[in-house]
């Protein structure tokens, strides 16, 4: 029963339900939700009423003078259904009560409480160095939900880690926003696929990024052993002539000629052979430094990162640096760059390693 309500909840936060539906549908369930407060009376209004049918169809609520009847308006053939004023007595769940069984359900720490009428906090679950935030987001629209999610970490009190949104059906699967939402912390979930309220913990299982990258993507940079799955861009610094502004998962860095140089020939490795490798002489041909030049500008990128990284990850995995071979240890799926700019970039060396890019 719970499922349900939840499920026409995404639909009506505000929704309220007939005694009717309830006991119809779930005839065992609805007194242990009642007598445990999960649903609430709710005073008659005058709102116009509705219940379900044996047909699954909404039926209007119809007062005779001697009774209440239920009719299809769209159908006139429809034999009107006797309806007595308990069955059209209304419930509302308890949000708090809901929150709690699914608090209880799942082992979270704290207390359930409403963040929004379509945001509901569930508790909390880790360790105070990494902590998982649970909340229940009731959503039936995308741009509704982006909204929501968006504005949900300054509802959170601040804490290191993800923050997982339980949805009950409502899913995303544009890249653009599920990478907004990486860059927030933020994966969405539901519950396991039995009736149960068990939260899907798979999704946290996955590595920070993993939604970002299909099935097949995620099983090629496995296997090519890319450490850092985050998203990364590189476009022009409109503030410093030259210098590329670089943003690794959800920090920014202003990179200078000499690592841009070394940047772009990386990003050209990813491109050129599986694995992105590129040998440490093919690095100090194409940038025009020396041996010593490049383990510093390697450094300098490097430096340009120190918190960006999660899992335990250091920047020397963002740049990684093997048997005399460096690459750029991020899936290509995952890079952009503004190859117009680069193409352009008053620097001959930046400029003839961009025109090879794709």
């Amino acid at each position: 029963m719970i499922r349900w309500i939840l499920s026409e909840l995404e639909r009506n936060p505000a929704a309220v339900f007939t005694r009717r539906d309830l006991e119809s549908g779930f005839p065992t369930d609805f007194e242990a939700a009642r007598v445990a407060k999960l649903l609430q009376y709710v005073p008659p209004g005058d709102e116009e009423a509705s219940v379900q049918g044996p047909n699954g169809r909404r039926l209007a609520v119809v007062r005779m003078p001697d009774q209440y009847v239920a009719v299809d308006e769209d159908d006139s053939e429809y034999d009107p259904i006797p309806l007595s004023r308990e069955d059209l007595s209304r419930y509302r769940p308890s949000m708090t009560e809901l929150g709690e069984i699914i608090r209880a359900d799942n082992a979270l720490h704290g207390s359930p409480s409403q963040l929004h009428q379509r945001l509901l906090y569930l508790g909390e679950a880790g360790t105070a160095e990494y902590t998982v935030t649970f909340v229940m987001g009731l959503f039936l629209r995308k741009r509704e939900a982006m909204d929501l999610l968006r504005m949900l970490p300054a509802l959170l009190p601040q804490k290191t880690g993800r923050t997982a949104v339980v949805c009950p059906t409502f899913t995303l699967a544009n890249p653009k926003h599920l990478r907004e939402l990486e860059h927030l912390g933020v994966v969405l979930t539901t519950f396991a696929q039995n009736a149960s309220l068990y939260i899907d913990m798979s999704p946290l299982g996955a590595r920070p990024g993993a939604s970002l990258l299909t099935p097949e993507q995620q099983t090629v940079a496995e296997g090519l052993g890319l450490r850092v799955w985050s998203h990364v861009t590189v476009a022009q610094d409109s503030t410093h002539k030259g210098r590329a502004l670089v943003t690794v998962g959800d920090q920014t860095a202003t990179v200078s000629l000499v690592p841009l140089r070394l940047l772009v020939r990386l990003l050209l490795g990813a491109r050129e052979a599986p694995g992105g490798w590129v040998p440490e002489k093919a690095l100090w041909a194409d940038t025009g430094n020396e041996a010593s030049g490049i383990r510093q500008a390697l450094g300098r990128l490097r430096d340009r990162f120190p918190d960006v990284l999660a899992d335990g990850l250091t920047p020397t995995d963002l740049v990684e640096t093997k048997d005399k071979r460096t690459r750029l240890s991020v899936p290509p799926e995952l890079v952009e760059y503004d190859r117009e700019w680069l193409i352009g970039h008053h620097d001959g060396v930046v400029a003839d390693l961009a025109k090879k890019l794709p």
